[in-house]
């Protein structure tokens, strides 16, 4: 095989895919024109590039990483949206984060990676910033009736 230089696009593009596995290795990584020596050392290249950037206190390649990664994740579940965003957050505050991952199947490190790329959509939209406040209380409230209801129906006397 030639060599091939992966952008951290690509690169991001190739790693969501092998992470995912929807598909062996070995397949993804011919698809892409690499092998696996090929793509270690590509890995390792772009895992210090950022590692170097983040000790400057710089994150643009993190980021365009992270956002890479999430759409080629997109492209295969569907869109993570406000809601969904919510609901893990909400899940987060009250200690149930692992429980909601595991649930709708998102791995810890793409939780991180979708916690980034939301972080600077809100960042850049007040109108989005906004919808997930708004979000943020009907998951909360639905979140505390559900909890109440449970509580409630502890209470009640078998056969009640």
């Amino acid at each position: 095989m030639e060599p091939v230089d992966l952008g951290v696009e690509r690169y991001a593009t190739v790693a969501a895919q092998l992470l995912e596995r929807r598909a062996p290795r070995a397949d993804v990584l011919r698809a892409h024109g690499l092998s696996e020596a090929l793509f270690a050392e590509i890995e390792r290249r772009w895992s210090v590039a950022m590692d170097d950037e983040d000790r400057r206190g710089g994150h643009a390649l993190r980021d365009a990483y992270d956002v890479a990664y999430i759409k080629e994740w997109e492209a295969h579940r569907g869109p993570f949206e406000l809601g969904d965003y919510a609901r893990l957050t909400v899940a987060a505050e009250r200690g149930h984060l692992a429980a909601a991952l595991d649930s709708i199947g998102i791995r810890r490190t793409l939780w991180t990676r979708l916690k980034r790329v939301w972080a600077k959509r809100l960042a850049e939209s007040r109108s989005l910033a906004g919808a997930l406040q708004r979000e943020l209380a009907r998951q909360r409230e639905l979140r505390s009736a559900e909890a109440h209801g449970v509580a409630r129906n502890r209470l009640r006397a078998p056969g009640s």
